[in-house]
């Protein structure tokens, strides 16, 4: 999937520049990779639905997951969504995302932050929670 976004990256990029386009893996084992965001040195977060955050450097997908991200529900369009930097990221490293969370019958969409600090999120909180919750797993 990743694959797909930087070729399809490069393929926006290029569109109508009559040049020549080549698709770089940059990453594998990603499982449902959803968002991408790019740190000012170059390495990249990865969502991946299932809950984990990932970051992938100039070697490629870095082992362990990035620790601190908050308990995900992983079902039909709910998981780990989108990841964002703050604009102030180089002075304040802090790192948003958004997430379904709660039990199946009852669960919602949640946006929250925290500072990314080596292989970590600390000091994450909960910025705002959707309401009402949620009866099924569509439609976030």
């Amino acid at each position: 999937m990743l694959r797909c976004l930087v070729g399809l990256m490069a393929a926006l990029t290029l569109a109508g520049a009559g040049q020549a386009q080549t698709l770089h893996t940059v990453a594998d084992g990603l499982e449902y990779p959803w968002s991408v965001a790019f740190l000012p040195d170059g390495r990249m977060l990865v969502t991946e639905k299932p809950g984990r955050l990932r970051i992938v450097d100039e070697d490629g997908l870095v082992p362990e997951p990035v620790a601190g991200v908050p308990d995900v529900m992983y079902s039909g369009q709910g998981g780990l969504l989108d990841v964002a930097l703050s604009p102030d990221f180089a002075e304040d490293s802090r790192v948003y995302l958004t997430w379904t969370a709660g039990p199946a019958r009852s669960n919602t969409l949640h946006l929250g932050s925290g500072r990314l600090v080596g292989q970590a999120l600390e000091d994450f909180e909960i910025l705002f929670t959707a309401t009402p919750p949620r009866r099924t797993n569509v439609h976030y």
